[in-house]
C-alpha cells in the first residue's frame, strides 16, 4: 500500500548513509545478511527516506539490492555519494535515476575522472579529487541530468566552516556553482548558518544524516532527524521540498 495515498505525507529522512561498499565501514556480519539487515534498521528506526553515500564510490550493484528491498518496506533509498573536493571539504552528491539506469554508471564514470592519477580515492583517510566547486558543477553539467549538492558536516574539520573563513568563505559560496547547493548537513553553529545564508541570499535547509561510515548498521537513524513532506518516491519531490523549507522539511 502507497504511503501517498492520502497525499503528501511527512517522512523521516537520512541524507548521509553509508554501507558495506564503503572501505570504513565497520560491519563483521555474514556477506548475505547486509542487505536485509541494513535495511530492516531503516525500518525499525522508521525511516522513510535514505541517501546512499559512500566515499568517492557508487557501488550500483549493491545500490540496487538496497534500493530494491527497501521498496518492500514502503522506504526509498536515493543514490549518491561522499565526494572530497580539492581543498579538502566534503560535499554529499545527490543524483536522479537516469545516472546508473541501463548500462550506464555515469556517477562513477564521474569519480573516475575526478581522481584521474590519484590512488585508493575510496580509503580511508579518502584524498581529495582534482576538482574544485566550481570544476565539480561542470563536469557534472556536461554529463546532463540532474542533481543536487549538500555541505557535509559544515561544522567539522571537513567542513564548509573549517576550510574557509572570512573572504575565502565568500569567494566560494557566492560562485555561480554554490546554486547547486540546496542544503547543509549537520549544521550546529547559528552564528555560521545565517552568515551563509547571508551571503547567498537565500534559506538553505538544515537536514540530517547519519554519517555510519565507522559505526556501521546499529548507528543509522540515531541521533538529530529530520522530516521531509514529499508527494511521491522521486527525485524532483525531494529537490522541490529542499527549495520549499519552511513547510516541507522540519528538524
Amino acid at each position: 500500500m502507497s504511503v501517498f495515498k492520502n497525499g503528501s505525507v511527512w517522512l523521516k529522512a537520512d541524507f548521509h548513509l553509508h554501507t558495506r561498499a564503503d572501505k570504513g565501514f565497520d560491519y563483521d556480519g555474514d556477506e548475505n545478511d547486509f542487505v536485509k539487515a541494513y535495511v530492516d534498521q531503516l525500518k525499525s528506526e522508521d525511516i522513510g527516506l535514505g541517501v546512499i553515500t559512500n566515499h568517492n564510490k557508487f557501488d550500483k550493484d549493491e545500490f540496487n539490492k538496497l534500493r530494491k528491498q527497501a521498496a518492500k518496506n514502503n522506504s526509498y533509498l536515493f543514490p549518491g555519494i561522499e565526494f572530497s573536493l580539492k581543498e579538502g571539504i566534503h560535499i554529499l552528491i545527490v543524483f536522479n535515476d537516469k545516472w546508473y539506469k541501463g548500462h550506464e554508471n555515469n556517477i562513477q564514470d564521474f569519480l573516475n575522472s575526478a581522481f584521474y592519477g590519484i590512488a585508493n580515492a575510496d580509503i580511508p583517510p579518502y584524498p581529495n579529487s582534482k576538482f574544485d566547486l566550481n570544476e565539480t558543477v561542470d563536469k557534472l553539467n556536461q554529463i546532463g541530468h540532474d542533481y543536487f549538492i549538500i555541505m557535509a558536516h559544515v561544522d567539522a574539520d571537513s567542513g564548509l566552516f573549517n576550510v574557509f573563513s572570512g573572504r575565502t568563505l565568500d569567494a566560494f559560496v557566492q560562485h555561480e556553482s554554490f546554486n547547486r547547493v540546496l542544503g547543509v548537513q549537520k549544521s550546529g553553529n547559528k552564528d555560521n548558518y545565517d552568515r551563509l545564508c547571508s551571503l547567498t541570499n537565500r534559506q538553505l535547509a538544515c537536514v540530517e544524516g547519519t554519517d555510519n561510515a565507522e559505526k556501521g548498521i546499529d548507528a543509522i537513524g540515531k541521533g538529530r532527524i529530520t522530516y521531509i513532506k514529499i508527494g511521491d518516491f522521486n527525485f524532483q519531490a525531494v529537490k522541490y521540498a529542499l527549495t520549499d523549507i519552511n513547510d516541507r522539511i522540519r528538524s
